[in-house]
């Protein structure tokens, strides 16, 4: 697989105006990481909505048509995969633990300040 494709948003429009987007690394894992496409205060008030990229090792860049539609709508949260076969297993077994954890308290990764 080549070089990572960069997500290339910018701005997004919001009724009438053009608002800059910033795009930041909320969170990293061993597995992959949450990446947060900031509207800065203009997100406030709306839904924080996480989408999960289906696949490890494919570029969550691909789902760039679906961020940019969303963006307007969201504070938007993505998932960003690492390939599993690139995870040491050690690693893996960790991030299991903290995953379940995670999963059965509510996900850190929906609110990352909640830590």
């Amino acid at each position: 697989m080549g070089a990572k494709p960069d997500w290339r948003i910018t701005t997004t429009r919001l009724g009438k105006e053009i608002v800059p987007v910033s795009i930041q690394l909320a969170d990293a894992q061993p597995f992959g990481d949450l990446v947060h496409f900031s509207k800065g205060a203009k997100s406030k008030g709306q839904p924080k909505v996480l989408l999960v990229a289906p696949k490890s090792g494919h570029y969550a860049t691909l789902l760039r048509d679906t961020l940019e539609r969303l963006l307007p709508e969201a504070d938007l949260y993505i998932t960003d995969w690492r390939n599993a076969r690139d995870v040491p297993l050690a690693l893996a077994v960790s991030t299991s633990r903290i995953m379940s954890r995670t999963c059965s308290t509510g996900s850190m990764w929906l609110d990352p300040t909640s830590r």
